[in-house]
């Protein structure tokens, strides 16, 4: 069968990393199974709703889709993403065997038309790879992607973020008593420990160090400057209390993060309140100084 799209040609979906490993004639079954197919939209109709159950995954041929969340503080939605041709979305809830919700809603931004790829075809190529079941199955060992997996602040990412991860983190070895950032400087990361244990410190009137608190692996440290609202700057500073070893994710990337999962950056504020509450209350209170 000719399909004429330059969309729906074996070498446009060997590009997308689930079906990178199908030869031409697994991906021509894709391309002409029954149940998949071409769907077309109208402007501002919705393809698919926030919390339904995923069945399969899309590839938009024209037209463009705004990717939307209920927002943390009313009912209006919050656009996280608008995507256009040759993007693809929905992927995340069908990577697996078992029943995923989406965790987002998708909106035609304009008349587009869509292939839509059943979520069978999905599971028979990541399951290619011999003894995989899961989707987290092939990714290749690696300690800062195997970290962040666990921490559900990154559950948003996608598939091909996960398995590139190392070309958007990095890691960075601190000695006893070296600073990972201080007071006042502007936020370029956020960062995980990995190894190791730091504490926090705050300067008070006098210029001297106040201690605030300790953190371990795999305790997050340097996000608040990237919440909404705020100054862009670290609001105290982070000492090695021996040899540590952090992940660094620059604020950039982690902004989107917080962008795209509003019940993250709600969390995120709610945790920011009450620490400010507990420093505000050591700054002007009994307290050791060093």
């Amino acid at each position: 069968m000719d399909i004429p799209h330059k969309y729906l040609q074996p070498e446009y979906l060997r590009k997308i990393t689930i079906f990178s490993s199908l030869n031409d004639a697994d991906l021509d079954k894709i391309l002409t199974a029954p149940e998949n197919g071409i769907e077309k939209y109208k402007s501002k109709e919705v393809i698919f709703h926030e919390e339904e159950l995923g069945n399969c995954m899309y590839i938009i041929l024209e037209g463009s889709v705004d990717v939307f969340v209920k927002g943390a503080l009313d009912y209006r939605d919050a656009t996280i993403a608008t995507l256009r041709e040759g993007d693809y979305f929905g992927e995340n809830a069908v990577l697996t065997g078992g029943e995923v919700r989406r965790n987002a809603s998708v909106r035609t931004e304009s008349p587009t038309n869509i292939f839509r790829i059943d979520k069978k075809h999905i599971l028979n190529a990541i399951n290619r790879t011999p003894g995989n079941t899961e989707i987290t199955a092939r990714f290749p060992p690696d300690e800062v992607r195997e970290n962040i997996m666990e921490m559900p602040m990154f559950s948003s990412l996608n598939y091909d973020e996960l398995l590139n991860i190392r070309d958007w983190t990095s890691i960075e070895t601190c000695e006893e008593n070296d600073f990972i950032f201080k007071q006042g400087e502007p936020a370029e990361y956020m960062y995980i420990i990995l190894e190791g244990y730091v504490e926090l410190l705050a300067l008070n009137d006098d210029g001297k160090f106040v201690f605030f608190e300790t953190r371990k692996p795999v305790d997050y440290i340097g996000v608040t400057p990237f919440l909404p609202g705020q100054s862009g700057k670290y609001n105290l500073s982070v000492r090695a209390c021996s040899e540590t070893r952090v992940i660094k994710i620059p604020g950039k990337i982690f902004k989107g993060l917080l962008d795209r999962d509003m019940k993250l950056t709600k969390n995120i504020k709610d945790i920011h309140i009450v620490k400010k509450m507990k420093l505000d209350t050591i700054m002007h209170g009994d307290h050791q100084e060093e």
